[in-house]
């Protein structure tokens, strides 16, 4: 019947759209596998790379960190302090730590423990390194002072002066290059150019442990001119020497004439020009001081 036939062709027509779905299922599947497996290999690829950037970034932390080493160690061999080895905020902290334990001993850092003078630290510290079996340890002996271990230094200039008694020019011989005071006067230094040029180059200089402290009690001439005396000292004739003598020392100019001396003093204003200044006379032995500047002229 028609009915049958009807109901034939859609259960025909259901058989292959059925068909047709396990076929698209089978397919969709298939491809589903073969995305799940590629997205894992995909995934697995994804971490090793990650490991590989992780290793990659590890390795090159370890390198900066060796070279670090390397940097401190070729310092510590030269006796300086590296910031690869102690940072800024470590050495501050350290630094604050020291300067507190010695306030009440009468001792104190050569400078204070602030940020703007660690660059000084770096400089005058002392540091050594020791290596075990295990370990490398760096040693970092800082300075400390106190009043008997800090010194007004001078810088000794020793010029001829013409002695009226004997008729002759005579110079102080066998000075210090260098002296010092101590801040509680019971002390005093002398320094060689050598020793001198030894001391750090910063405000106060820091000089070595090997230069010989004093008691001002003991004999020098230096020491004795000074304190106006000269007990100890020796002088000596000079011979062809041709006056005035001038001779700078730091801001000042010492002067030595055996009979009055006319000069000008040449100094330069804040507008940069030249001023001549007025005639003056001096006489004997003396120092013209903060005219360092200027240019002496003869009249």
């Amino acid at each position: 019947s028609k009915m049958e036939e009807q109901i034939q062709n859609n259960t025909s027509t259901l058989k292959q759209i059925i068909v047709g779905l396990n076929a698209t299922h089978q397919d969709i599947h298939s491809k589903m596998q073969l995305l799940t497996s590629e997205f894992k290999s995909l995934w697995k690829h994804l971490t090793w790379v990650e490991s590989i950037r992780k290793l990659e970034s590890e390795l090159a932390s370890a390198c900066q960190q060796l070279n670090k080493l390397q940097h401190g160690t070729e310092a510590a061999s030269r006796g300086l302090l590296s910031p690869s080895i102690l940072d800024y905020r470590t050495l501050r902290t350290a630094l604050v730590q020291v300067q507190s334990a010695l306030a009440e001993t009468g001792r104190t850092l050569p400078f204070p423990p602030e940020d703007e003078y660690l660059y000084a630290y770096y400089q005058q510290v002392k540091t050594k390194a020791v290596a075990s079996q295990d370990d490398l340890v760096f040693i970092v002996t800082i300075p400390i002072t106190d009043s008997s271990t800090t010194f007004n230094l001078f810088k000794v200039h020793s010029i001829p002066v013409f002695d009226q008694g004997i008729g002759h020019w005579m110079q102080w011989t066998r000075l210090d290059s260098y002296f010092g005071i101590s801040e509680d006067l019971q002390h005093f230094i002398s320094l060689t150019e050598q020793q001198f040029g030894e001391c750090s180059h910063f405000t106060p200089r820091i000089c070595p442990v090997i230069v010989p402290i004093v008691s001002i009690t003991s004999a020098s001439c230096t020491k004795s001119l000074y304190y106006g005396q000269h007990e100890g000292c020796e002088r000596q004739l000079t011979s062809n020497q041709t006056e005035p003598i001038i001779h700078q020392m730091g801001p000042h100019w010492a002067y030595s004439t055996q009979t009055p001396w006319h000069i000008i003093l040449q100094c330069p204003d804040r507008s940069g020009k030249n001023p001549i200044h007025p005639r003056i006379t001096i006489t004997g032995a003396g120092v013209l001081r903060e005219k360092g500047i200027c240019d002496i002229l003869d009249c």
